[in-house]
């Protein structure tokens, strides 16, 4: 096959994926599994999005009043999320295992931003996590 066989073909190829791309509906799959959430300065749940649901098989409910250092989360991952959230260095990313209904380690990234008062005292935390590996993988 000559270069410019290759290139039309090529060309070709590439074209019709694209067209594949551009009409394939988007499957929960494709989907980032993510949500948001929001501590106060003890680490205590305020609120969760309910997107975690999807994420973790949790229910958004039952994260309020519990704390974002023992709640759902491996010890290793609760003792390094501390360590980040005392060092005062925001807006901070960290790889962490929350553990899904099943009691089961899932890869989340987290971004977490400081919440402050008007004179600038810190009030707690809030961000979102994303599912980076799901469990078994």
């Amino acid at each position: 096959m000559s270069k410019k066989q290759l290139a039309n073909r090529l060309n070709s190829l590439f074209n019709h994926l694209e067209e594949i791309e551009a009409v394939a509906p988007i499957t929960s799959s494709d989907n980032l599994q993510s949500w948001s959430w929001e501590v106060d300065e003890s680490g205590i749940y305020r609120s969760v999005g309910t997107e975690v649901i999807d994420a973790l098989g949790i229910s958004a409910e039952s994260f309020p009043g519990h704390s974002i250092f023992t709640y759902k989360i491996t010890p290793q991952s609760a003792s390094e999320l501390r360590n980040l959230l005392q060092s005062g260095q925001f807006p901070l990313e960290l790889d962490i295992y929350h553990l899904n209904l099943e009691n089961e380690p899932v890869t989340i990234r987290m971004m977490v931003f400081q919440i402050s008062s008007e004179s600038g005292s810190p009030e707690g935390w809030r961000g979102f996590s994303q599912v980076v590996m799901p469990p078994g993988q």
